[in-house]
C-alpha cells in the first residue's frame, strides 16, 4: 500500500509556515510581555500568539529591547 502526503490546504491539522514583518513580530512581542507580566506560562502565551516557543525565544533574541519601545 502507498501512502501519499495530502495536498497543501486539505489537511487543516498541520501548521503552515507563516512569515511574520518586523512590526508584526515586536507587535506579538509587546503582547508577550503583557501576558507573561499578568502571570501566564511562555507556553500558554506562545499558544495564543500562534508561534513555537522555539520561535519566541528567536525572535527574542533577534529583536532583544526593541520590543520594549
Amino acid at each position: 500500500m502507498r501512502v501519499t502526503a495530502p495536498e497543501i490546504g486539505q489537511d487543516e491539522s498541520s501548521m503552515a509556515r507563516q512569515r511574520h514583518t518586523p512590526d508584526q513580530i515586536l507587535a506579538k512581542l509587546r503582547d508577550a510581555d503583557v501576558m507573561i507580566t499578568n502571570g501566564q506560562t511562555l507556553a500558554e502565551v506562545a499558544k495564543q500568539l500562534e508561534v513555537s516557543e522555539q520561535t519566541y525565544h528567536q525572535w527574542r533574541n533577534q529583536y532583544g529591547g526593541r520590543a520594549l519601545r
